[in-house]
């Protein structure tokens, strides 16, 4: 406990000790009046506030959705997304927690520490307490607020886990990717089962694709606020993060393979059926609004994590790379926005404004009539009249992609500078009629048009116009080392804390303490004092 207690204790030094004392006065003012704005506006709004499904993809690639590409059909997401706005120039974090925590906040990763890698199930680590989440906003402003899948936060101590982080209900589990059948996470030397109903074991979920007790959980939420026929009830904020597509490949029950007939490599195949039950789990969901009746008066938000992972069956084609890295194929995300408030004459364009996850913190929190400030200042940015309003132009200039150890990118309109990616580097056909069934499909390597170049200090860098050349293919650095140079500073600005503040990476090393062997074979909050199986 001494670590996590030194951690909270020294968090707001870190991030805050670099603004100056007036600028902090002027955001705690600008605070106050937000409160107070977003207070009688949800007081205006009332009941008619929309309810808000946000569906979370997990390693969706760029080419795995049916209206990018036809190979992997996807007819129920693309209808959805027909009836909506496409957004064709969003970005997401390259893995999965900082994804989910910039999402939770909007906030970049580097503000508490959860930029680098991902949170392991035996880490004492989570997102830090002194952040305040959309679902905790939400429930202020008189939502009911529901999570459902993939949580990915932290869970060592009771307070890093759903129901103590804003949510009213959660079913699903805490680690990052694990069996789809049995519940059992991977990624450690440590085994245990990970399914839970909020703070309980959910045992009976044994043995049924995860994605079947996500649609029930969804359906019962839907169905109970169907029955509550009192006047004061609460419009629906739903959380979905599934797991499909995150490894490993399993094909879900009722696969769908007269989808998938068409693919000859094996990983892909299986991948197909794995969105094709995503796909047919979103239908269903969608279907429980529908009979309840409140479908007309519900906003939908889809977005994967990160891209795909191209050597398990995923595909970010035509884009470079794939999940892990700063290329287009890692951090471009498929992502539509569907429902109420979306102009039927919008229904089925694409959206080229830049956005990126921490958006949705103060976009859906508008929408909601929220308070939409954190304890800290934002580096999100209300979206909504970029997505409702044709020609509406972004509030954001420039997004702040990533700054790890040594890997570290920017993009400021046009121009994204990529500095030492490390993994993943090149272009994955996807691997519709290979034969040999290569995990990584048909690799394409970097050409010397696109290869990094190295400076004077040693790093590597690339410079692309990702507007003109989305897919990453010539390096511009070599001839506008001035534009380098000014990106390369402005990243270095960002690591200082000048625009906001700065939290090393930090992951601590694995705990034995969370064995779940010493927990009855249960993943638990091992550092609380009442860590035991309820």
């Amino acid at each position: 406990l001494g670590f996590c207690c030194t951690l909270r204790a020294s968090y707001l030094p870190l991030a805050m000790g670099t603004m100056t004392r007036c600028s902090f006065l002027v955001f705690l003012v600008g605070m106050l009046v937000s409160i107070l704005v977003s207070v009688s506006i949800a007081k205006s709004a009332g009941a008619s506030r929309p309810h808000i499904l946000v569906v979370i993809a997990d390693d969706y690639g760029w080419n795995d959705i049916g209206y990018h590409s036809d190979e992997l059909p996807t007819p129920i997401l693309n209808s959805l997304a027909s009836s909506g706005v496409k957004l064709n120039n969003y970005y997401v974090q390259p893995l999965c927690t900082p994804s989910r925590a910039s999402f939770m906040t909007g906030r970049y990763p580097i503000r508490y520490g959860l930029q680098h890698f991902v949170i392991q199930p035996p880490f004492p680590a989570g997102l830090f307490l002194n952040e305040t989440t959309m679902p905790q906003r939400m429930r202020e402003s008189g939502y009911a607020t529901h999570a459902i899948g993939k949580w990915h936060l932290g869970f060592f101590e009771w307070e890093y886990t759903p129901t103590y982080r804003g949510f009213d209900s959660y079913l699903g589990y805490w680690t990052g990717g694990e069996s789809y059948y049995n519940h059992v996470p991977d990624g450690s030397n440590y085994v245990g089962y990970d399914f839970h109903n909020g703070t309980k074991d959910f045992i009976s979920g044994n043995g049924t694709y995860s994605s079947t007790w996500f649609a029930d959980e969804a359906e019962r939420v839907v169905r109970n606020y169907a029955k509550d026929t009192s006047t004061a009830k609460k419009p629906l904020f739903m959380y979905l993060a599934m797991q499909t597509c995150h490894e490993p490949l399993v094909r879900p029950p009722q696969p769908n393979l007269d989808r998938c007939a068409h693919l000859q490599d094996e990983n892909r195949k299986i991948f197909c059926t794995m969105t094709s039950n995503l796909d047919d789990t979103v239908g269903a969901v969608v279907k429980s609004f529908q009979t309840a009746g409140i479908w007309e008066d519900t906003l939908l938000v889809f977005s994967t994590d990160n891209g795909a992972h191209p050597q398990l069956g995923g595909s970010n084609w035509p884009l470079r790379g794939g999940k892990g890295t700063l290329f287009e194929g890692g951090v471009r995300g498929a992502a539509f926005v569907a429902g109420a408030g979306v102009p039927k004459a919008l229904a089925g364009t694409i959206n080229n404004e830049l956005m990126h996850i921490t958006d949705w913190f103060p976009t859906l929190l508008g929408v909601a009539g929220a308070n939409s400030s954190n304890t800290f200042p934002l580096d999100g940015k209300d979206q909504w009249k970029t997505i409702t309003q044709k020609n509406a132009s972004s509030p954001r200039e420039e997004i702040l992609l990533n700054i790890d150890l040594e890997t570290a990118s920017i993009r400021v309109g046009h121009m994204k500078l990529v500095v030492n990616n490390q993994s993943y580097d090149g272009w994955w056909y996807p691997p519709v009629n290979s034969t040999d069934n290569k995990k990584d499909g048909i690799h394409v390597p970097v050409t010397d048009a696109a290869r990094a170049i190295k400076m004077d200090d040693g790093a590597e860098v690339c410079l692309f116009n990702v507007t003109a050349d989305p897919n990453e293919t010539r390096n511009l650095a070599k001839e506008n080392l001035d534009q380098v140079k000014e990106l390369r500073t402005r990243i270095e600005e960002y690591r200082s804390g000048r625009h906001g503040g700065f939290v090393h990476p930090w992951m601590p090393p694995s705990d034995p303490k969370a064995d779940p062997t010493l927990h009855g074979g249960m993943w638990v909050p091992w550092k609380s004092l009442n860590a035991k199986r309820f």
